[in-house]
């Protein structure tokens, strides 16, 4: 254990061994504060001119000399360096500083390359060095060199926290920990409460949150300390963030830009996949989309990126986009059981996932079946939305389109690519929307190409895992809507009476987007489970 540590942000005090050491003599605490903040050897008749400023020369080096004496006396003889002509910390000094620690922490940042996790731990450290003010309270009335050191240092260490602070923010965001970036922003504004920047980002967060009227209280709360303290009224910028939303609320849907996690690549075998993560939770879950995805694009629908943020919100959230679609490496093969295995395993593995619960979606659901069927050590459980057993119609399965309906629905879909296609089924209740139908088609366009899907939909064509649902042996959880209109309601009923032990709920609905439609029952079943399955 390190034998003496001495603080400085906040209140300046020393510890000794563990035990707080009551430093009486305010000059000799200055100076060592100014010893081990600078690092350096000063002479003694520097030192004696700063701290004793209206004493000449002789009675001034007799008062630093009995002022080391007393320094020495507690902190220990190799602590200082001390000669006839000048006086440093000793190199070898069993010391620790706060401010050392909080440098190194937030400094290092900038010049080494670090991990994500480990950035974000940094960062942490950093600002929760930073408990207060270099020497809060403190001052020496008759030194005036002292008290202008003293009051730089303030300033500077109160920049570099300020800074650290709004990085730590913006790592959270990146991460999708929303609620560890709200934290961090609010301790960002105990330092500064007239900052408008860090008030605007925090009512961008409870937004991200759900918490529409947090953000409008934040904003109150901003307005109310700007009138008070200054006489003055909120940026044009605040103000608009305020009226936008303000306008979603009554609107009764997001209008406003989620942030995008950042989007990162696992390498699996000599393809690399994109995915993202978000959010904090005790458990994992894994999404697998359906035919179509484009991580950072599904962010700019504003109610599918509500979706995920509430997931967020209870859990630690994976998306990938599958070979050869979105961000991810285009093979131009058509992908095949075993690569869609190796790239569910090598996005868990980057992603730092042991057992994740995979949550499937429409074509996504065999492609978990498949790996919970192999991995069932991996797998924490599943969760089937919307999906199927079998890509088309046979004698014992009549369930789906039959390969000549499904042909004919392909050949649709690749020469419609890039337009609206197919929402009649896909969200009926929401086919006529101008903003979702436009994205939808942008989303067609960014994720593949009419020839690539092609691939891509011939090999879910072909697929039939009905023979391993019997096999299946971790926690199931089969949510199907009623009235689906591009997937049977009776394929989910199918899968739901062959997995053993398998829990099926059916909700009322047309939508095939489980992100369109009344969503809160699917969040309330999919919260349930994951707490279930995880045991928290």
């Amino acid at each position: 254990m390190t034998e003496i540590k001495i603080y400085l942000f906040g209140a300046p005090h020393i510890e000794i061994q563990g035990r707080f050491m009551d430093l009486r003599l305010r000059k000799a605490l200055a100076l060592l504060a100014y010893l081990v903040v600078t690092r350096k050897t000063h002479t003694r008749d520097t030192l004696a001119a700063m701290f004793w400023p209206e004493a000449d020369q002789r009675t001034g080096r007799a008062d630093l000399r009995r002022t080391v004496y007393n320094l020495k006396k507690m902190v220990g003889e190799k602590t200082l360096e001390v000669n006839t002509e000048s006086i440093g910390i000793h190199p070898e000094a069993d010391l620790w500083t706060d401010v050392d620690a909080f440098e190194e922490n937030a400094g290092m940042l900038k010049d080494d390359p670090h991990t994500e996790g480990e950035r974000l731990s940094r960062l942490s450290e950093a600002a929760q060095l930073y408990c207060g003010d270099f020497m809060a309270g403190f001052n020496l009335a008759d030194c005036i060199e002292f008290d202008e050191w003293q009051f730089f240092q303030r300033e500077h260490w109160q920049r570099m926290a300020m800074q650290t602070l709004d990085e730590l923010i913006a790592a959270h965001e990146a991460e999708g920990r929303f609620p560890d970036a709200i934290s961090a922003a609010r301790r960002r504004l105990s330092f500064d409460r007239l900052h408008e920047p860090t008030h605007r980002r925090l009512m961008q967060l409870y937004v991200q949150t759900g918490e529409n009227a947090a953000a409008m209280r934040q904003y109150g709360m901003c307005k109310r300390m700007l009138k008070v303290e200054l006489n003055a009224q909120p940026q044009v910028q605040t103000v608009d963030l305020y009226n936008a939303i303000r306008a979603e609320r009554h609107a009764g849907r997001s209008t406003i830009a989620a942030v995008t996690p950042k989007t990162r690549y696992a390498k699996s075998g000599d393809t690399y996949i994109a995915y993202q993560r978000l959010g904090s939770g005790p458990v994992d879950i894994l999404f697998v989309s359906g035919f179509v995805s484009h991580i950072e694009y599904l962010w700019k629908e504003p109610g599918l990126a509500s979706f995920f943020q509430r997931l967020a919100g209870f859990c630690r959230l994976i998306l990938f986009d599958r070979r050869g679609v979105g961000l991810s490496d285009r093979t131009g093969d058509p992908p095949h059981v075993e690569s869609t295995l190796e790239d569910i395993h090598a996005v868990m593995k980057a992603a730092g996932s042991k057992r994740p619960i995979l949550f499937g979606v429409s074509e996504g659901g065999p492609a978990i079946l498949q790996y919970a069927h192999r991995y069932p050590q991996y797998c924490r459980g599943l969760i089937l939305y919307g999906t199927m057993a079998k890509g088309t119609r046979s004698e014992n399965y009549p369930y789906a389109l039959t390969r000549e309906q499904y042909d004919t629905w392909l050949a649709r879909l690749a020469s419609e690519w890039g337009g609206p296609v197919g929402m009649d089924y896909f969200a009926p209740s929401r086919r006529h929307d101008p903003l979702l139908r436009q994205w939808w088609a942008a989303l067609l366009r960014l994720s593949s190409s009419p020839g690539n899907v092609r691939l891509v939909l011939e090999a879910l064509r072909d697929i039939d895992v009905r023979s391993l649902l019997p096999a299946i042996t971790v926690p199931s959880l089969i949510l199907h809507r009623k009235d689906d209109s591009a997937i049977r309601v009776k394929a989910g009923r199918y899968m739901a009476s062959r997995i053993p032990g398998s829990e099926y709920v059916e909700l009322d609905g047309q939508d095939h987007w489980w992100w369109v439609g009344d969503v809160d029952p699917i969040i309330a079943q999919i919260k349930r489970f994951s707490q279930k399955t995880s045991g928290h």
